[in-house]
Protein backbone atom coordinates (compact mmCIF):
# COMPACT_ATOMS: atom_id res chain seq x y z
CA UNK A 1 0.00 0.00 0.00
CA UNK A 2 1.24 3.06 -0.94
CA UNK A 3 2.27 6.17 1.86
CA UNK A 4 -0.35 8.16 0.00
CA UNK A 5 -3.43 5.64 0.40
CA UNK A 6 -2.51 5.09 3.75
CA UNK A 7 -3.19 8.52 4.69
CA UNK A 8 -6.27 8.87 2.77
CA UNK A 9 -7.22 6.01 4.64
CA UNK A 10 -6.39 7.03 8.21
CA UNK A 11 -8.33 10.60 7.51
CA UNK A 12 -11.63 8.44 6.08
CA UNK A 13 -11.73 6.38 8.65
CA UNK A 14 -14.18 7.43 11.85
CA UNK A 15 -13.38 4.28 14.13
CA UNK A 16 -9.96 4.56 16.24
CA UNK A 17 -6.99 2.97 15.75
CA UNK A 18 -7.35 -0.51 17.60
CA UNK A 19 -5.09 -2.95 19.09
CA UNK A 20 -5.94 -6.99 19.80
CA UNK A 21 -7.55 -7.38 22.63
CA UNK A 22 -5.45 -9.40 24.30
CA UNK A 23 -2.81 -6.32 24.89
CA UNK A 24 -5.07 -5.83 27.59
CA UNK A 25 -3.59 -8.70 30.40
CA UNK A 26 -0.13 -8.20 28.49
CA UNK A 27 -0.15 -4.17 29.80
CA UNK A 28 -0.96 -6.06 33.73
CA UNK A 29 1.64 -7.93 33.41
CA UNK A 30 4.09 -5.12 32.21
CA UNK A 31 2.44 -2.93 34.84
CA UNK A 32 3.34 -5.43 38.07
CA UNK A 33 6.52 -5.74 36.33
CA UNK A 34 6.74 -2.08 37.14
CA UNK A 35 5.48 -2.22 40.98
CA UNK A 36 8.32 -4.66 41.24
CA UNK A 37 10.97 -3.33 40.00
CA UNK A 38 9.72 0.50 41.58
CA UNK A 39 10.36 -1.82 44.97
CA UNK A 40 13.80 -2.56 44.43
CA UNK A 41 16.01 0.67 45.42
CA UNK A 42 19.06 -0.95 43.19
CA UNK A 43 16.74 -0.42 39.91
CA UNK A 44 15.54 2.44 41.13
CA UNK A 45 19.09 3.99 41.67
CA UNK A 46 20.07 2.59 38.62
CA UNK A 47 17.55 4.27 36.72
CA UNK A 48 17.94 7.73 37.74
CA UNK A 49 21.62 7.46 37.22
CA UNK A 50 20.89 6.98 33.15
CA UNK A 51 20.18 3.08 33.01
CA UNK A 52 17.33 1.61 31.97
CA UNK A 53 14.92 -1.48 32.93
CA UNK A 54 12.76 -4.02 31.12
CA UNK A 55 9.75 -4.35 31.76
CA UNK A 56 8.31 -6.72 29.33
CA UNK A 57 7.40 -7.75 25.62
CA UNK A 58 3.86 -6.62 23.87
CA UNK A 59 2.81 -8.98 21.33
CA UNK A 60 0.46 -7.34 18.59
CA UNK A 61 -0.20 -6.97 15.13
CA UNK A 62 0.22 -4.13 12.44
CA UNK A 63 -2.39 -4.02 9.99
CA UNK A 64 -0.05 -2.08 8.25
CA UNK A 65 3.55 -3.73 8.76
CA UNK A 66 3.12 -7.20 8.25
CA UNK A 67 6.87 -7.48 9.58
CA UNK A 68 5.63 -6.28 13.12
CA UNK A 69 5.79 -8.18 16.28
CA UNK A 70 5.31 -5.82 19.13
CA UNK A 71 7.22 -4.01 21.28
CA UNK A 72 9.38 -3.87 24.08
CA UNK A 73 8.23 -1.93 26.70
CA UNK A 74 11.73 -0.23 28.98
CA UNK A 75 11.69 1.96 31.90
CA UNK A 76 14.00 5.08 31.72
CA UNK A 77 14.28 8.32 33.78
CA UNK A 78 14.56 11.50 31.45
CA UNK A 79 14.55 14.92 33.18
CA UNK A 80 14.33 17.06 30.18
CA UNK A 81 11.28 15.12 28.94
CA UNK A 82 8.01 16.31 30.45
CA UNK A 83 6.12 13.73 29.03
CA UNK A 84 5.26 10.43 30.83
CA UNK A 85 6.61 8.13 27.80
CA UNK A 86 7.61 7.53 24.17
CA UNK A 87 7.77 5.57 21.31
CA UNK A 88 11.01 4.55 19.44
CA UNK A 89 10.31 4.03 15.66
CA UNK A 90 13.70 2.60 14.63
CA UNK A 91 14.08 0.28 17.55
CA UNK A 92 10.53 -0.53 18.46
CA UNK A 93 10.38 0.08 21.91
CA UNK A 94 8.11 1.58 24.25
CA UNK A 95 9.43 4.31 26.98
CA UNK A 96 7.88 4.69 30.45
CA UNK A 97 9.55 7.76 31.59
CA UNK A 98 9.58 7.77 35.72
CA UNK A 99 9.95 11.48 35.86
CA UNK A 100 6.41 11.85 35.63
CA UNK A 101 3.43 10.72 37.47
CA UNK A 102 3.04 7.63 35.32
CA UNK A 103 4.02 6.00 38.59
CA UNK A 104 0.65 7.87 40.53
CA UNK A 105 -1.67 5.33 39.98
CA UNK A 106 -2.42 2.37 37.39
CA UNK A 107 -4.94 3.88 35.72
CA UNK A 108 -2.21 6.80 34.35
CA UNK A 109 0.35 3.95 33.69
CA UNK A 110 -1.98 1.79 31.46
CA UNK A 111 -3.57 5.03 30.28
CA UNK A 112 0.27 5.77 28.54
CA UNK A 113 1.25 2.73 27.12
CA UNK A 114 -1.95 2.20 25.67
CA UNK A 115 -1.19 5.57 23.84
CA UNK A 116 2.24 4.83 23.08
CA UNK A 117 1.18 1.13 22.12
CA UNK A 118 -1.35 3.17 19.44
CA UNK A 119 1.44 5.50 18.33
CA UNK A 120 3.48 2.23 17.23
CA UNK A 121 0.89 1.11 14.81
CA UNK A 122 -0.37 4.49 13.70
CA UNK A 123 0.64 4.31 9.84
CA UNK A 124 1.35 8.21 10.30
CA UNK A 125 4.17 7.01 12.06
CA UNK A 126 5.68 4.51 10.04
CA UNK A 127 7.31 6.60 7.76
CA UNK A 128 10.19 8.98 9.12
CA UNK A 129 9.24 12.18 6.14
CA UNK A 130 5.54 12.35 7.48
CA UNK A 131 6.43 11.71 11.26
CA UNK A 132 8.89 14.25 10.89
CA UNK A 133 6.25 17.14 9.74
CA UNK A 134 3.88 16.07 12.50
CA UNK A 135 6.24 17.39 14.81
CA UNK A 136 8.67 19.61 13.47
CA UNK A 137 6.41 22.57 15.42
CA UNK A 138 5.94 20.88 18.46
CA UNK A 139 8.58 21.47 21.55
CA UNK A 140 6.95 17.94 23.81
CA UNK A 141 10.15 18.80 26.55
CA UNK A 142 8.21 21.27 28.62
CA UNK A 143 4.68 21.53 27.32
CA UNK A 144 3.03 22.21 30.22
CA UNK A 145 -1.15 21.70 30.33
CA UNK A 146 -1.78 25.28 29.79
CA UNK A 147 0.73 26.21 27.51
CA UNK A 148 0.47 26.76 23.70
CA UNK A 149 2.68 23.78 23.12
CA UNK A 150 0.27 21.77 24.65
CA UNK A 151 -2.72 22.64 22.84
CA UNK A 152 -0.70 22.17 19.62
CA UNK A 153 0.56 18.86 21.08
CA UNK A 154 -3.45 17.81 21.36
CA UNK A 155 -4.24 18.97 17.93
CA UNK A 156 -1.06 17.19 16.03
CA UNK A 157 -3.17 14.18 14.05
CA UNK A 158 -1.34 11.28 15.95
CA UNK A 159 -1.62 12.93 19.38
CA UNK A 160 -5.03 12.70 18.38
CA UNK A 161 -5.45 9.45 17.29
CA UNK A 162 -3.52 8.12 20.34
CA UNK A 163 -5.82 9.52 23.05
CA UNK A 164 -8.69 9.19 21.56
CA UNK A 165 -8.09 5.68 20.38
CA UNK A 166 -7.00 5.00 24.04
CA UNK A 167 -10.11 5.81 25.69
CA UNK A 168 -12.36 4.63 23.00
CA UNK A 169 -10.73 1.44 22.95
CA UNK A 170 -10.76 0.99 26.62
CA UNK A 171 -14.25 2.06 26.85
CA UNK A 172 -15.14 -0.34 24.61
CA UNK A 173 -13.47 -3.28 26.28
CA UNK A 174 -15.21 -2.41 29.36
CA UNK A 175 -18.62 -2.19 27.78
CA UNK A 176 -18.50 -5.55 26.50
CA UNK A 177 -17.31 -6.78 29.85
CA UNK A 178 -20.64 -5.45 31.79
CA UNK A 179 -23.11 -7.65 31.59
CA UNK A 180 -26.23 -6.48 29.47
CA UNK A 181 -28.07 -4.30 31.95
CA UNK A 182 -24.85 -2.53 33.11
CA UNK A 183 -23.86 -2.33 29.78
CA UNK A 184 -27.05 -0.71 28.06
CA UNK A 185 -27.36 1.35 31.50
CA UNK A 186 -23.61 2.28 30.86
CA UNK A 187 -24.47 3.44 27.09
CA UNK A 188 -27.42 5.47 27.81
CA UNK A 189 -25.22 7.66 30.44
CA UNK A 190 -22.54 8.09 27.97
CA UNK A 191 -25.10 9.41 25.20
CA UNK A 192 -26.14 11.54 27.72
CA UNK A 193 -22.86 13.02 28.16
CA UNK A 194 -22.22 13.58 24.95
CA UNK A 195 -25.80 15.06 23.86
CA UNK A 196 -24.46 17.51 26.98
CA UNK A 197 -21.01 18.18 25.02
CA UNK A 198 -22.51 18.70 21.66
CA UNK A 199 -24.81 21.21 23.03
CA UNK A 200 -21.69 23.43 23.72
CA UNK A 201 -20.89 23.71 19.83
CA UNK A 202 -24.63 24.10 19.30
CA UNK A 203 -25.08 21.29 17.15
CA UNK A 204 -28.05 18.95 17.31
CA UNK A 205 -27.70 16.31 19.94
CA UNK A 206 -27.68 12.39 19.16
CA UNK A 207 -31.34 12.57 20.64
CA UNK A 208 -33.64 15.03 22.66
CA UNK A 209 -33.13 13.09 26.26
CA UNK A 210 -32.45 15.58 29.09
CA UNK A 211 -29.36 14.42 30.86
CA UNK A 212 -29.01 14.60 34.69
CA UNK A 213 -25.09 15.15 33.90
CA UNK A 214 -24.33 14.56 37.43
CA UNK A 215 -25.47 11.29 37.81
CA UNK A 216 -24.51 10.05 33.95
CA UNK A 217 -20.95 10.97 35.02
CA UNK A 218 -21.06 8.65 38.25
CA UNK A 219 -22.37 6.13 36.51
CA UNK A 220 -19.20 6.25 33.62
CA UNK A 221 -17.03 6.68 36.19
CA UNK A 222 -18.37 3.76 38.10
CA UNK A 223 -19.29 1.30 35.22
CA UNK A 224 -16.70 2.37 32.57
CA UNK A 225 -13.78 3.55 34.64
CA UNK A 226 -14.37 1.10 37.63
CA UNK A 227 -14.83 4.49 40.23
CA UNK A 228 -11.05 5.65 39.12
CA UNK A 229 -11.22 9.49 39.31
CA UNK A 230 -7.80 9.92 36.82
CA UNK A 231 -9.42 8.01 34.47
CA UNK A 232 -12.15 10.12 34.19
CA UNK A 233 -10.13 13.11 34.91
CA UNK A 234 -7.98 12.72 31.95
CA UNK A 235 -11.29 11.36 29.52
CA UNK A 236 -13.09 14.71 30.10
CA UNK A 237 -10.42 16.95 30.05
CA UNK A 238 -9.06 15.74 26.34
CA UNK A 239 -13.04 15.95 25.40
CA UNK A 240 -13.14 19.73 26.79
CA UNK A 241 -9.66 20.99 25.28
CA UNK A 242 -11.14 19.63 22.11
CA UNK A 243 -14.35 21.14 22.07
CA UNK A 244 -12.48 24.51 23.39
CA UNK A 245 -9.65 24.26 21.12
CA UNK A 246 -10.51 22.16 17.67
CA UNK A 247 -13.89 21.43 17.36
CA UNK A 248 -13.37 19.31 14.28
CA UNK A 249 -11.25 16.71 16.31
CA UNK A 250 -14.07 17.35 18.86
CA UNK A 251 -16.64 16.08 16.27
CA UNK A 252 -14.75 13.45 15.15
CA UNK A 253 -13.86 12.12 18.86
CA UNK A 254 -17.89 12.03 19.02
CA UNK A 255 -18.39 10.09 15.73
CA UNK A 256 -15.73 7.09 17.18
CA UNK A 257 -17.66 7.30 20.30
CA UNK A 258 -20.99 6.97 18.68
CA UNK A 259 -19.83 3.70 17.29
CA UNK A 260 -20.17 2.25 20.29
CA UNK A 261 -23.54 2.86 21.02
Amino acid sequence: MKLIDILFEVLRESKPITLDKDVFPQMEKVYANFLEESKDERVVAYIEGGGEATLGRIKFKNPYDPSFDGVIVRLVFNEDRNTRGWYNRSTRDVYINVNSKVGSSKSIFINTLYHELVHAIDPKLNNKKVTDNLYSKLNTKNAKDTSDDHIKYLKNPAEFDAWSSTFINRIKNNLEDLEDMHRQKAKVALRGVLNYLLLGLNNKPLDNSDADIDQELETIKTLLFGSSGEDMSEFLYNMIHYLNEKPSLFKKYIKRLSTLL
